[in-house]
């Protein structure tokens, strides 16, 4: 056995992390007078307001320290080793303190730390299926070595409103930059990819958001010809949902997939995407654990998050 921790850039709720023994650690949410825990201390939901408000939000990462709080809270209870799972250490500095954290409790129990290299439902892709690799009895080291081989097949494309933050990449970037306030004036929405560097790449722009879509759906039939059938999960910013414009173009007979669960964004995620954003990550069926109806961890995920957003709401009341 081993357990499971991952940050919250990854998007599932809470509810689902502890139903599955998942540890989240938290980005920070930093508005003009307070600093809130993602996902742990606020509401996505909160966040989608405040977004929708025009309110400012900024985003930091947890540091060694809250790595290591939660490390030592896990080897308190057993002997098992952990498998941490971060965000991209192109976008965020997750990665880096969460080694921080492992080389400090080194001696009290075997902490394996793997930069995904993904963000959103990429990582929660990645996270599920080592979660499913848990259930069906893998070691630690057979865990590592299956999410090593799936991280590099995982592919995750967005589309994104006018004028994006993308983690403030483009910062670094005059010409980008201008770019994505060009994009803001005009109205394109952006299509966004991540590399294999795990950086996020506006790879294209349009004004009809089902054109893009329509991209979307070329991509994974090209990839579906060369990997066969795919897994996918699909990734909404805001309430009320608007997938029908990417689930459209996927109802075709021209390749194999099949939907895993759709998730709604973390606070984290929203910031960077911006309110309206929608995306996919998927992955050849392949280099997945073997798929089963009883043992898929994500079955349950929408049912639980609904419970969380019904909670959330009575609470505020």
């Amino acid at each position: 056995m081993f357990r499971i921790v991952c940050d919250t850039l990854s998007d599932f709720p809470k509810e689902w992390c502890e139903a599955h023994d998942v540890h989240l650690v938290a980005m920070h949410l930093r508005g003009k007078y307070k600093d809130e825990l993602d996902v742990l201390g606020v509401h996505p939901a909160d966040v989608y307001v405040d977004l929708a408000a025009k309110g400012i939000l900024r985003l930091s990462q947890p540091s060694a320290a809250e790595f290591m709080e939660v490390f030592n809270q896990l080897i308190d209870q057993s002997d098992d080793p952990i498998i941490c799972i971060t965000a991209s250490s192109a976008l965020v500095q997750v990665f880096d303190n969460a080694v921080a954290a492992a080389r400090e409790v080194k001696k009290r129990c075997q902490v394996a730390v793997i930069d995904s290299k993904l963000v959103s439902a990429g990582e929660a892709m990645v996270v599920a299926d080592l979660v499913h690799a848990r259930q069906v009895g893998m070691s630690f080291e057979e865990a590592i070595e299956h999410v090593q081989q799936l991280i590099p097949r995982v592919t995750v494309l967005f589309i994104t409103p006018p004028g994006a933050a993308l983690y403030n990449h483009t910062r670094s970037n005059p010409l980008k930059r201008l770019r994505t306030i060009v994009d803001g004036w005009t109205g394109s929405y952006g299509f966004v990819a991540m590399d294999g560097r795990g950086h996020l790449t506006r790879v294209g722009h349009h004004g009809d958001q089902r054109l893009l879509a329509g991209r979307i759906a070329r991509l994974m039939s090209l990839d579906a010809q060369r990997e066969g059938p795919l897994r996918y999960i699909e990734v909404s910013v805001g309430f009320p949902r608007n997938l029908s414009i990417l689930e459209k173009p996927l109802d075709t007979n021209e390749f194999t997939s099949t939907r895993s669960t759709v998730i709604n964004a973390s606070g984290s995620v929203a910031v960077a995407l911006g309110l309206g954003a929608m995306g996919i990550a998927y992955a050849p069926v392949r280099y997945l654990v073997h798929e089963s109806s009883e043992t898929d961890p994500l079955k349950d995920l929408e049912s639980l998050e609904r419970e969380g957003l019904v909670a959330h709401a009575d609470d505020n009341l």
